[in-house]
């Protein structure tokens, strides 16, 4: 299953479209879904970099070929699933039931938000506290909202439960490399401990 761009964003190399996204992609678990995975696995350990070359580009390009190689692939149409700054311009965004959905500029047919692809989301701290910053100018306050805005209390609610709760003496910067290196480095004790704590909030 591959998931279209539907890009409004995109600078086109020599007439090749990045037709299709990483972010969400289902293999079947036969062997034509395995002959699949193994040959993009193959093609993105051969190269893989985040430049266009050759009529390559990172991870994505290779996608084009998949239904080249297979009758089976099928690509899912729902507009609701891997929403993104590169194609925001194609909606309207509105709240329905306390949920965000999105209605097609050109069709005017409705669909839920079923997920968004959180691409060029980015963390900053002030102060103790994480904001961000993100791509999208056509981003609407519903999305703003109803997508950024959740996002990023749910990251401050996991920021200070493994501050408070599971590492309360730890005190650098989020976004600072020492932060990242002690993290990898304490990274199986953290997952433990913080699977630990949320068991213990859920079972009180």
């Amino acid at each position: 299953l591959l998931s279209p761009n539907r890009l409004i964003i995109w600078n086109e190399k020599d007439g090749i479209e990045c037709l299709y996204n990483a972010g969400f992609i289902i293999f079947r678990n036969d062997s034509d879904g395995r002959r699949l995975l193994s040959w993009w696995t193959n093609r993105c350990l051969e190269w893989c970099r985040e430049v266009y070359e050759d009529g390559k580009l990172g991870e994505q390009l290779y996608l084009n070929e998949f239904e080249k190689l297979s009758s089976r692939v099928v690509v899912h149409e729902h507009r609701g699933a891997n929403v993104s700054y590169w194609n925001l311009a194609r909606y309207y965004f509105f709240c329905k039931k306390g949920n965000v959905w999105l209605r097609d500029k050109d069709t005017r047919q409705e669909y839920p938000l079923v997920f968004f692809h959180m691409s060029g989301f980015r963390f900053y701290e002030v102060g103790g506290r994480v904001k961000y910053v993100f791509r999208g100018r056509d981003a609407s306050p519903v999305l703003i909202h109803g997508v950024y805005d959740h996002t990023l209390e749910g990251f401050n609610w996991a920021l200070n439960l493994a501050r408070t709760k599971i590492e309360p003496h730890f005190t650098k910067s989020l976004v600072s490399g020492a932060t990242l290196q002690y993290y990898s480095e304490r990274l199986p004790v953290l997952v433990r401990s913080y699977i630990r704590a949320l068991l213990g909030m859920y079972t009180k």
